[in-house]
């Protein structure tokens, strides 16, 4: 019987073990001996192998230091939680002390008193560099972060763009840059100059214009390559995003959050109307007062109508992502060993982070494929920059990218009355934005903190393709942060996001109000249609805005 009831005891232990680690319940492992820092960070695209380099370089770095005076402890712990929950939803009761998560909207948290100034480490030298932070940041940031008190308290984390990434060695297997003379080439010396207008750029031999855009597509099915794969019917509106910000370039996609400023404004393209489904284009300027005619910008139109024309021809998409029970992980999977199994893919409509999601199925295609899968180049595509016609070398027009995601480095504000906590949160922010860990950051991750900062040349070699190719882009861009210091934005920060499941993708109808222009689409309704659902009225923006004009 002693045996049994032994027996019994293991079972349940055994039970309540597996029941804690079901329930997310562990107990975690502390050196007492040390100070611990908690750091939540958003294990979305990016992963966290990136703050698992900088927490062991910071604490060897600071491993003789007394963050706790007189307790005895020496040197940090940072204890990292990785999650994708959101992470601003309560931190006032948040254990967590620095943040580095996306879906911030610093102007709201910073009025609730949610977040720390952290103006001090913001505007301070760094150790080693000639910079401080703030030399880091453009003065647009700058504006947007300190219009509130003048103070910082939010520091740009990593840079999210919407639109398509390509694969590169299948446009050169199959001869799908474009040449010089309106052709095709494989050839990297007969490529045209792409949609920048200047050769020598990542974006040579990509079409232009939404005209040579297709006519590519059209060619991609005759050779039995499937243009687009994306998942389900969010996903799309960030080739929405990509149209919308490439069609009007950096200074007329900014007027989306600064509204032209208080002064004369800055004149944009719009839609006025249709000459049946030919739109009637026109330039505005744009103003405070007038600026819920953004919601007619033509890029945006655009945008719709190229996903349209995608959507319309089954022959251009890969319809296993529409299929609900298809994730986006297994999307980014079909697009990996597309071209491996001879039934390849082109290009996918992705967040530039999925590179980084994807890292198990490119180990498992290559553990499948061997050489062949390795060192896959993919890259991301530079979209067209204008409807049709001719554009000549000397029409420079650099790469525009919005970024999409509002993603954020801040200190919880909880830890106000805790001085020394707050001095270890102050000092490992500052730790993470120093040019040794962005370039850490980048090389670990392939994508951009929301500073200024280069890579070595020796950094940069050591990147696969993907990594590289998003570098180059970037240096090679024009790069949107959608922020800034006008009173409508920092009032109403979270109505003007630009993320895949952002309001702004809305459309009232008679048939009802949708919010992915693709849903529509399958419903029978048109990109016209759409897009004219989605205008804002004069008098709903007054009503709603008038209190924010500068008179």
């Amino acid at each position: 019987m002693k045996k049994k009831a032994g027996l019994v005891l293991v079972i349940v232990v055994f039970v309540a073990n597996i029941l804690s680690a079901c329930s997310g319940s562990y107990v975690e492992k502390i050196d007492t001996s040390k100070t611990q820092l908690y750091v939540s960070n958003f294990d979305g695209g990016i992963g966290t192998e990136w703050l698992d380099n900088i927490k062991a370089s910071f604490e060897a770095e600071y491993a003789d230091i007394e963050f706790e005076p007189g307790t005895g402890k020496k040197g940090a712990e940072i204890v990292i939680d990785a999650g994708k929950e959101n992470a601003t939803a309560s931190l006032s009761t948040s254990r967590y002390e620095v943040f580095f998560t996306e879906q911030v909207f610093y102007n709201d948290l910073i009025s609730q008193g949610n977040l720390l100034d952290i103006s001090d480490i913001v505007r301070e030298t760094l150790p080693n560099e000639t910079k401080t932070i703030e030399d880091k940041l453009t003065d647009s940031q700058i504006e947007a972060f300190t219009a509130l008190n003048g103070n910082f308290y939010v520091l740009p984390h990593y840079e999210v763009y919407s639109g398509v990434s390509y694969d590169i060695d299948l446009f050169y297997q199959k001869g799908f840059f474009l040449d010089k003379n309106g052709g095709y080439t494989k050839l990297d010396e007969q490529k045209s100059t792409g949609p920048d207008g200047v050769y020598g750029t990542n974006d040579d031999g990509l079409p232009a214009t939404y005209e040579e855009f297709f006519d590519l597509c059209e060619r991609m099915t005759n050779f039995n390559v499937t243009p687009f794969i994306w998942k389900g019917e969010g996903y799309p509106n960030k080739l929405l995003l990509g149209v919308w910000s490439a069609y009007a370039g950096k200074e007329e996609f900014y007027l989306n959050v600064n509204y032209g400023g208080s002064g004369v404004g800055t004149s944009t393209e719009i839609i006025t109307g249709f000459n049946d489904n030919q739109p009637i284009v026109e330039n505005v300027m744009i103003n405070e007062r007038n600026a819920y005619l953004l919601t007619q910008q033509a890029g945006k139109y655009y945008g719709y109508d190229f996903l349209n024309k995608i959507f319309s021809n089954e022959k251009y998409y890969n319809s296993k992502g529409l299929n609900n029970a298809f994730s986006h992980l297994d999307v980014q999977t079909e697009y990996i060993y597309s071209s491996l199994e001879n039934n390849p893919i082109a290009m996918l409509i992705e967040g530039n982070y999925w590179y980084n999601e994807a890292a198990d199925a490119l180990k498992r295609s290559i553990n499948t494929y061997g050489e062949r899968a390795e060192n896959r180049n993919f890259g991301w595509m530079p979209l067209p920059t204008a409807v049709s016609g001719n554009l000549q070398e000397s029409e420079s027009n650099k790469t525009t990218l919005c970024d999409s995601l509002t993603s954020f480095a801040f200190i919880n504000a909880n830890i106000a009355d805790k001085p020394n906590q707050v001095n270890l949160a102050k000092l490992f922010l500052k730790y993470c934005y120093r040019d040794n860990s962005l370039q850490g950051f980048t090389t670990a991750t392939g994508m951009a903190k929301g500073v200024d900062y280069s890579l070595t040349q020796e950094q940069y070699e050591g990147m696969v393709p993907y990594f590289k190719n998003m570098y180059d882009l970037r240096n090679n861009s024009e790069i949107v942060y959608p922020y800034s210091n006008h009173p409508i934005f920092i009032n109403n920060q979270s109505k003007y996001s630009f993320d895949n499941a952002s309001t702004i993708w809305n459309s009232q109808l008679s048939s009802g109000k949708y919010n992915n222009a693709l849903t529509a689409y399958k419903d029978g309704i048109s990109a016209k249609d759409y897009f004219l659902g989605g205008w804002a009225t004069e008098s709903n923006w007054t009503n709603s805005y008038s209190k924010y004009f500068s008179d």
